[in-house]
């Protein structure tokens, strides 16, 4: 279901056909909202060739921006990574999840995608994420000397946290000794289908690394592979009054960790929104 009070979705695709297509993360907007969202990214990626190009280690990659009059599948964004689909009411940006350089490409057009869907003129069509308030910040710079350089933020609303605390309550789900509960599974599928689906070859072996855990109130933090590599709603900053939590996260330097837990956050925020329709 799309509610008529939001704007945007996000939402994870599993892999189908026995992989042979892969997983995806997916983000709709309403369909009439197609031409704005079309002519910021192709301002967007114009402003940011050469950030883009320093990102693409020097190398200029062509950015394809969506036709604004979509009937069919269309491709776009950098090097053609994605593709959109319409339905009656909806635009929706996939990106298909695969390794090589295809993961920068994604990761650096859902950075634009970020802009452009959170960052509106006053005078453009009003775009947000009210389903499940999940508001991204995100960081893409493969050269940031203290690293970080993928770091991933943001603020998730307070259902969603309730959401979570709901299921870490439920008599079904397991516990630990202090009462905290193993992310639910699938949300962790998510992560582990987009770490297979993006980690080089000798990062495979960790994909069993991909695990999350909920605390008390829907605190969360969800890891994967690296040096305590993690994002999460944390539990010494929750507040219980507020109406939405900072996400923050701890050591993504590089683009698989970023896609494998957006990839969990939006399993989260989809697991959410359905459990409410």
């Amino acid at each position: 279901m799309y509610h008529d009070t939001e704007h945007y979705r996000l939402s994870f695709a599993e892999a189908k056909d026995h992989r042979s297509t892969p997983p995806e993360l997916i983000i709709a907007c309403h369909k009439e909202q197609l031409p704005v969202v079309s002519e910021r990214l192709a301002r967007l990626a114009d402003r940011l060739l050469s950030a883009a190009t320093t990102y693409f280690h020097g190398t200029e990659i062509p950015f394809t921006v969506p036709s604004p009059d979509l009937f069919h599948e269309c491709l776009f964004g950098y090097a053609k990574c994605g593709y959109i689909t319409t339905t009656e009411r909806e635009a929706c940006f996939h990106f298909p999840l695969r390794n090589g350089s295809h993961v920068a490409h994604t990761a650096f057009t859902i950075q634009l995608m970020k802009t452009a869907l959170l960052h509106i003129d006053p005078n453009d069509v009003p775009l947000g994420n009210r389903a499940h308030q999940f508001d991204l910040e995100l960081d893409t710079d493969n050269h940031r000397p203290n690293g970080y350089g993928h770091a991933l933020g943001g603020s998730l609303a307070h259902e969603v946290a309730a959401w979570l605390e709901a299921y870490r309550s439920e008599e079904t789900t397991p516990k630990y000794h202090n009462g905290d509960a193993p992310m639910h599974p699938e949300v962790v599928a998510a992560m582990k289908q987009t770490w297979r689906a993006t980690a080089r070859r000798s990062w495979q072996e960790y994909v069993d690394e991909c695990r999350g855990r909920i605390m008390k109130q829907g605190a969360f933090v969800l890891d994967c592979f690296g040096n305590a590599c993690d994002v999460g709603v944390y539990p010494s900053e929750f507040r219980t009054d507020e109406p939405s939590h900072s996400i923050s996260c701890h050591n993504l330097d590089n683009v698989e960790q970023r896609l494998t837990l957006l990839a969990g956050l939006e399993r989260i925020c989809q697991l959410a929104r359905e459990s409410t329709i």
